[in-house]
């Protein structure tokens, strides 16, 4: 039994999404450059994770006629998410791998009966769901360069099973980069990416540096992604202290009166996260993980399309809140990377 979970769990693990900490790839043949670093750890192929945000307050003013300003209390902020990724072509000069997500984002606001906001009536009754497939390629050489690319399309918004998602609901992201393994502790790397970190679509210039500085410390960093520092404290034991953007777009129907002429809105989101986070193997490729931190809100606001220049509907105010999350996760077994 316990040989055919280890087979399962190395089944499912690819390289990770530019976006995580994960390794990006191993590749057997050392004559060719491969993107990751001495002391990152092992890839993760399933995860489940689990976060809680604790009570915020929100003030809401709205930006269009017809339309009225509320405030609230948030007393429930979960978020549930679901990845599995696995390799499709493991060759030393290329590598190719997708992924697939779910993510749950659920909302409840304190006396809602007495608040009677249109805006906070509608996102606690639907909850914000992400259904995504990713690719992932990376091209190795014989010289210290490589070639990362990562896309996803995904549909976003406050769709159900009894309700199919359209077009609108679709949200695509893209991220090319050229990079260079300076040494087995150094990698770092240069490209765009277009996606939804910021809230609304956006273009934005990528820069990416991965270095070891000892056996225990290292440094990771997706600029404007994130920025993390390691500390292994063994191989068993991993420490991030982490600043990172996190961003999203929904697409979200709207029943009220208030928004007859705007029945489909987009609410776009994006915040700044401090996280502290332990990760700690449980049993050789079964890991769990858990962290603590604050998350300051940049963007919540409802507009009446996807595209950068839409208009503001409602512009949302959030309070800060601590976070919580807890996740479990497989990663490669020992035997099969020694």
């Amino acid at each position: 039994m316990k040989n055919a979970i280890a087979t399962i769990a190395v089944l499912m693990i690819s390289l990770a999404p530019l976006m995580a900490q994960d390794e990006l790839l191993v590749c057997a043949d050392s004559t060719f450059c491969i993107p990751s670093v001495q002391g990152m750890p092992r890839s993760k192929g399933i995860v489940i994770e689990r976060e809680w945000v604790t009570n915020y307050g929100i003030t809401s003013r709205a930006k269009e006629q017809g339309l009225s300003d509320g405030t609230g209390e948030v007393q429930v902020n979960r978020r549930t998410d679901l990845k599995l990724r696995f390799p499709i072509l493991n060759k030393p000069g290329f590598k190719m791998a997708m992924g697939f997500n779910y993510f749950l984002e659920e909302y409840g606001f304190e006396d809602l009966a007495n608040a009677n906001y249109p805006f906070y009536n509608s996102i606690e009754d639907k909850n914000l769901r992400s259904l995504g497939a990713s690719l992932f390629f990376v091209k190795p050489t014989r010289s210290d360069v490589y070639f990362l690319l990562r896309t996803r399309l995904s549909l976003n918004g406050d769709f159900r099973r009894s309700t199919l998602p359209t077009e609108d609901y679709l949200k695509f992201s893209i991220a090319p980069l050229i990079g260079w393994k300076r040494t087995p502790t150094l990698s770092h790397a240069v490209g765009f990416a277009y996606g939804y970190d910021f809230g609304r679509p956006t273009f934005y210039p990528v820069i990416v540096y991965n270095r070891t500085f000892s056996p225990y410390w290292g440094i990771e960093m997706l600029l404007p992604a994130y920025m993390k520092v390691r500390h292994n404290r063994n191989e068993r034991t991993i420490f991030y202290g982490e600043v990172g953007l996190n961003g999203a777009s929904y697409n979200v129907l709207l029943s009220d009166t208030q928004f007859a002429q705007n029945t489909t809105v987009h609410l776009h989101k994006s915040e700044i996260r401090f996280l502290l986070t332990l990760e700690k193997e449980i049993y050789d490729f079964l890991w769990f993980g858990a962290s603590v931190g604050y998350r300051a809100n940049m963007q919540f606001s409802l507009n009446d399309g996807n595209n950068r220049d839409a208009d503001i509907l409602i512009e949302n105010r959030l309070r800060g809140a601590l976070i919580y999350n807890f996740s479990i996760f497989l990663v490669p077994p020992r035997q099969f990377i020694k």
